[in-house]
């Protein structure tokens, strides 16, 4: 299984590419690149298939004028075109005291469709990027507070590292 990297693009890849295009005159891009990663056996650390890198890929070869990709079966996402995220209504009374006093820390992943669209919804309201999408493979926290009360931290990952605190009794001051 290759993971991450691109396959080594070879002129008789790109011929090959361009042969499965014009026997395939019906299949749209989507399903040309899973048929690529299939064949190649491109997938992430997670076992999926790099299919969105996979286009990016066909892209590139297309601009470099290498293959002629079919038509676009849909209109892609306009840049700054966005699904409307609801915010939802939270506690907004600033956290400030020792780190003592809010533990022990509750960390979960967010795996259910409920805390992605509270994480969504804390992510659009205070970072000053908004939520748009996740790209590439990450993985998102919420943080509580032992009464599992207060949000002290949302966590969006990727290739981040967490350093512990120098001590425990460092002073914690969120003031969002």
């Amino acid at each position: 299984m290759k993971i991450f990297n691109r396959p080594d693009i070879t002129d008789e890849k790109v011929a090959f590419i361009q042969k499965l295009i014009e026997e395939n005159p019906n299949m749209g891009r989507s399903k040309l690149s899973v048929s690529l990663c299939e064949m190649w056996d491109w997938r992430g650390s997670n076992g999926q298939l790099k299919d969105m890198s996979c286009r990016d890929l066909l892209l590139s070869l297309e601009k470099a004028r290498k293959i002629v990709l079919p038509k676009l079966q849909r209109t892609p996402r306009s840049v700054g075109d966005r699904k409307e995220i609801r915010n939802i209504a939270h506690d907004e009374t600033p956290i400030t005291g020792k780190l003592t006093d809010l533990r022990p820390l509750c960390v979960e992943i967010v795996s259910s469709k409920d805390m992605l669209v509270e994480f969504k919804s804390y992510i659009d309201q205070y970072h000053y990027l908004k939520f748009d999408r996740f790209i590439g493979e990450n993985m998102a926290y919420m943080v509580y507070s032992r009464d599992g009360g207060h949000h002290n931290a949302i966590l969006p990952m990727k290739d981040i590292y967490l350093y512990p605190l120098d001590t425990p009794d460092q002073n914690f001051v969120n003031d969002q």
